[in-house]
């Protein structure tokens, strides 16, 4: 029996390290993770492993924990800090962290809920992603997990629970500063007001518990007040954690409801069965409530929290999949049919979780090489193919691919990957163009193609040039994204150049203002990037002048 649990646990370790790192080697693009590599990179430079100054002069704004987790497996690794250095923590503490639900759901549900418990966190994709990322939150995640774990251990009178947690609550404090220790407070006051028992709760504080979390998490507190002085309380006492719970006009209002996307999607398809988990576990016993009061306590917490990002509904899915993984377990004991209600729910959860699975397997095909992006990208534009017509370069019906509804943030891209000439798209987006480093037609062919079959034609207007220069058009009052300008000299030859398209002047163009202009080409779509070879001229529409009204004569 041992046996069998030893080996369901390492399984469960191994899929969430499998499923966990497949991106560990990508590029570090990321703002958050950049800086927190500099920051382990400099105390690999400086020797300084309390408080070191990423670039010589920036104060962390982060307790230092993970830094030392990420300095210390770089050193192992060969001394410099790399993109797998970098998130190998995450991916470890991810590990740990469904291990440590496995073992919670064994101690208080059984074999069954720790399995299901574990499952469920193992594949929820928020926390596939953040287990791949090279910052904090796994690190918190880990601490808080271990203190709520320990807390419920030590409400059951466990000898030994109190130092765990008070170990736990001292790395929460060196993991990202008082929020953790104080997540965990405010969980537990919860939960004694929701038992209306709060003798329990405050027993838990005895002097040694105490004194060992002043050690551990004071020392280094005082050790970077007496290294950095005002600097360290002015960046992570009063920046990152004041400023985060009472607000500051650096940061961006969101409402309340912010989070409620997120945690739907980042839980997926487990998370669509919670609200009967929730009404059940309302009704279990002790450390069952008490998950369900950890999960209210984090969420309302970061929801009334001014600063808002996703990653900080991490901490909640932990005991998110032990509700759910409790759940699961019940319903899969029981021998008496299921409800229209549950039967409906449980068709659902399947049919999302074959598409997530859908979804991660090709993820993992990707990020193997087993399949190339660019392959499903043309399956997924093949029924949206169009051939472009007589190409002036390249060979004859290269694709040229077309979105029919494009993002709002999308933007135009050259054939052959240059960017020059790089403007907003007006009807339709050109997603794609075939192999061909340049397609031609005419500046007429391409508006033909880039306007949707619903909307009229793209229209154009000159300003006061002999050509259609791009600085010159405007959409809906907006000017557009200029492209460098064109010599005159060669826009007078035969050839349309890239952002420009020959046009005979309008009425009225030679001394139209660029206000004027703006109010005159209200609604002008958008000219793509071109080069044509066929000199097509573009003829700006006439407007009719207005008829004269015939006066009445008395």
């Amino acid at each position: 029996m041992r046996r069998a649990l030893v080996l369901r646990g390492a399984a469960l370790v191994a899929l969430t390290v499998v499923l966990g790192a497949r991106a560990i080697d990508s590029d570090v693009y990321e703002g958050g993770e950049a800086r927190e590599a500099l920051v382990a990179r400099e105390m690999l430079d400086t020797g300084d492993w309390i408080l070191p100054l990423w670039n010589g002069s920036v104060v962390p704004s982060k307790p230092p924990l993970f830094h030392w987790l990420v300095a210390s497996g770089s050193r192992l690794a060969g001394g410099q800090v790399t993109a797998r250095t970098l998130r190998a923590p995450s991916v470890v503490l991810a590990a740990a962290v469904v291990l440590l639900v496995f073992l919670a759901g064994l101690a208080w549900g059984g074999t069954d809920v720790g399995t299901f418990a574990a499952l469920v966190l193992a594949t929820a994709p928020q926390f596939l992603t953040e287990a791949g990322d090279g910052r904090v939150d796994m690190t918190l995640t880990a601490a808080l997990t271990g203190a709520q774990v320990a807390l419920v251990q030590a409400l059951g009178v466990r000898r030994g629970a109190r130092l765990v947690l008070a170990v736990c609550l001292a790395l929460a404090m060196l993991a990202k500063g008082p929020v953790g220790p104080g997540v965990v407070g405010l969980t537990a006051l919860a939960f004694a007001a929701c038992e209306r028992r709060l003798r329990p709760v405050l027993g838990l504080v005895r002097p040694l518990p105490v004194l060992l979390f002043i050690v551990l998490a004071g020392g280094w507190y005082g050790l970077a007040y007496a290294h950095r002085g005002m600097d360290f309380v002015a960046k992570q006492i009063l920046s990152e954690n004041g400023e985060a719970l009472l607000g500051s006009s650096r940061f961006p209002y969101r409402s309340p409801l912010y989070y409620v996307g997120p945690l739907v999607l980042g839980g997926l398809p487990w998370v669509l069965v919670a609200p009967w988990a929730a009404a059940r576990a309302w009704r279990g016993e002790l450390p069952r409530r008490y998950v369900l009061v950890w999960v209210a306590t984090v969420g309302l917490f970061f929801s009334l929290a001014p600063l808002k990002r996703a990653a900080y509904l991490l901490p909640l899915r932990p005991a998110l999949a032990l509700l759910v993984g409790w759940w699961l377990a019940e319903v899969m004991r029981e021998e008496e049919p299921a409800t229209k209600l549950v039967g409906a729910a449980r068709t659902l959860a399947l049919a999302v979780a074959a598409g997530a699975l859908l979804a991660a397997v090709s993820a993992l095909a990707v990020g193997h090489g087993l399949v190339s992006t660019a392959g499903l990208r043309d399956v997924a534009l093949a029924p949206q193919a169009h051939r472009s017509p007589e190409p002036a370069h390249g060979r004859r019906g290269d694709p040229l691919h077309l979105l029919r509804r494009p993002p709002r943030a999308a933007h135009h891209r050259p054939a052959g990957g240059s960017r020059r000439g790089v403007l907003r798209p007006g009807p339709a987006t050109l997603a794609r163009v075939g192999p061909a480093p340049r397609l031609g037609g005419g500046a007429a062919e391409w508006a033909r193609l880039l306007a949707p079959p619903t909307r009229p034609r793209p229209r154009a207007a000159a300003g006061r040039g002999a050509t259609l220069d791009s600085r010159r058009v405007w959409r809906r009052g907006v000017p557009l994204r200029r492209p460098p300008q064109v010599p005159r000299a060669r826009a007078a030859s035969g050839d349309a150049t890239a952002g420009e398209a020959r046009v005979d002047r309008g009425p009225g163009a030679e001394a139209a203002p660029p206000a004027a202009a703006r109010r005159r080409n209200r609604g002008v779509a958008l000219l793509p990037s071109l080069t044509s070879s066929r000199g097509t001229r573009w003829r700006a529409p006439r407007r009719r002048p207005p008829r004269p009204r015939a006066r009445r004569t008395t």
